[in-house]
């Protein structure tokens, strides 16, 4: 203890001892929470790894440390306190003691910061210095420690997702006996269930390189992704098995609508190319019986309530119909358009004839030549139809040509 004259007041030091009273209730409040942290119990329960388990080696000693900065730096206060309440009035002595604890330097530190009493320590800090360097340490290792907790709380939410679309897939699987065969969900769920388990296992043990790695994230948003889409395929089948008599009955009129669809345009499509010289029309696919073969083969697997095949099946045939329905109705209308432009060239031949004659042009022989060639080739069978439109396009341009220089005679 130094012998120079003692400076602290009775009233300074209840001053300090006030302020390190509510330092200590802080830095108390911040052990507990450190102690009970989420994260903490994560780190002390399981074997944590990669970058969890560097977190958890940098956080361990300093947690320990702190421990022991909170005992020693409590002791020295309980100390401080003992003092003071020695008397009511303290003596010189007491004050003289006082002083040392609470304004001098007595608290030894070594390099890691911990408490020690050897003779050579690396730094030497007061009760209220000390106190600053127990929040900011607590600070510090709750910090470290809400890293951990926030990365596992993404990471078991992320988990938990995924494990509850495996099970509610797998549920649906089977009330649909969604079959074993290499494509089929149920396969699909096995394999999903393999990948999950694993990414599971890396993902409790180190949240927080899940977190941080954006690969590791990404294949478990795959997994998610993939069970959902199989959820997805599921649930089409669990409505069709729901609604599979309308659906039946739907494709049943569509594929007669489509038999009506292929007679009609099978008759436009002989007459065409009956009386168009190379229509160009692409063969007319009857499609309709092989459908309904497939029609039978789906009304098969629904009475043996092989949903998962069923539903692929309506699916496949919906889709077909529709594309065969499409593809019928273009040939129906090409063939059919081939008709009705004859007709509109031969109405127009009629209609220029008519105003030919009007103007009293129709015997002029270059006129009647014209004309008597454009109707040769639209009323011969097979109708060449470009040479019959420049025919009528040439007999147009005659008439009108015509009608111009009466006018200009008329003048």
């Amino acid at each position: 203890m130094s012998d120079a004259p003692v400076t602290l007041t009775p009233a300074d030091a209840d001053r300090t001892l006030d302020e390190l009273r509510a330092a200590h209730a802080q830095i108390s409040t911040a052990m507990f929470a450190i102690d009970t942290h989420s994260g903490h119990e994560l780190l002390r329960a399981g074997a944590p790894s990669g970058a969890t388990g560097r977190a958890w080696d940098e956080l361990r000693p300093a947690i320990e440390v702190l421990w022991a900065q909170f005992g020693s730096w409590r002791e020295l206060l309980d100390r401080a306190e003992e003092v003071r309440a020695r008397r009511e009035r303290p003596q010189d002595a007491d004050m003289a003691e006082l002083e040392v604890l609470l304004c001098e330097p007595v608290v030894s530190l070594d390099h890691h910061g911990a408490p020690t009493s050897g003779a050579d320590p690396t730094s030497r800090v007061t009760l209220a210095e000390f106190a600053d360097r127990l929040q900011s340490s607590a600070a510090s290792v709750v910090e470290g420690l809400d890293q951990v907790s926030t990365a596992q709380s993404s990471a078991v939410r992320r988990l938990a997702e995924a494990e509850t679309t495996l099970v509610e897939t797998r549920e649906l699987a089977e009330v649909l006996d969604a079959g074993a065969s290499p494509d089929s969900p149920g396969q699909r769920l096995d394999a999903l269930a393999m990948q999950l388990a694993g990414l599971s296992s890396e993902a409790l043990s180190d949240p927080l390189g899940v977190i941080a790695d954006s690969r590791r994230g990404d294949q478990l948003d795959a997994v998610t992704a993939e069970l959902r889409a199989v959820r997805g395929q599921l649930g089409e089948v669990e409505r069709f098995r729901d609604e599979h008599a309308e659906r039946l009955a739907a494709l049943h009129d569509a594929v007669s609508e489509l038999v009506d669809l292929e007679e009609r345009a099978s008759q436009v499509c002989q007459t065409a190319t009956a009386k168009i010289a190379s229509p160009g029309l692409p063969e007319l696919r009857l499609a309709s019986a092989e459908l309904r073969r497939r029609v039978a083969d789906l009304e098969q697997a629904v009475g043996a309530r092989q949903w998962t095949r069923a539903e692929q099946l309506a699916a496949g045939l919906e889709q077909a119909v529709t594309q065969e329905r499409t593809r019928t109705q273009e040939l129906h209308q090409a063939a059919a358009g081939l008709l009705a432009r004859r007709e509109e060239l031969r109405g127009r031949l009629r209609a220029y004839q008519v105003k030919a004659a009007r103007i009293g042009v129709a015997e002029d022989p270059e006129v009647s030549a014209r004309h008597s060639q454009a109707h040769d080739l639209l009323w011969t069978s097979p109708c060449d139809l470009r040479a019959a439109t420049a025919a009528v396009h040439a007999f147009q341009e005659l008439v009108a040509r015509s009608t111009l220089d009466q006018r200009g005679n008329s003048r």
